[in-house]
C-alpha cells in the first residue's frame, strides 16, 4: 500500500483521512475517542481488531482513561 492510497471503509467506500504517519494516526485515533465518548459509548478496557487479510496484522489494543494534568490558572 502506498502512503497517499485511501483505506476502505467497512462500507466498501474509501476513507478520505487515512493516516500515513504517526501524527495523523493519534489525530484520527482522537477524533474517534472524542466522537465515541461524546456519544456515551464505552471505550475503556480492552479492544481486540482483527483483519481477514493475511498481510494485515491482528491487534488487541488497551484502552485507559488518564488523569489530565494540573492546570495552573494566572
Amino acid at each position: 500500500m502506498t502512503t497517499d492510497e485511501a483505506l476502505p471503509n467497512d462500507d466498501g467506500a474509501q476513507a478520505t483521512d487515512a493516516p500515513t504517519d504517526a501524527a495523523s494516526f493519534n489525530a484520527a485515533l482522537q477524533r474517534l475517542l472524542r466522537a465515541a465518548h461524546r456519544n456515551d459509548v464505552p471505550i475503556r478496557g480492552a479492544w481486540q481488531s482483527r483483519n481477514e487479510e493475511t498481510d494485515i496484522p491482528d491487534w488487541d489494543i488497551q484502552i485507559t482513561e488518564v488523569k489530565k494534568p494540573d492546570v495552573v490558572e494566572r
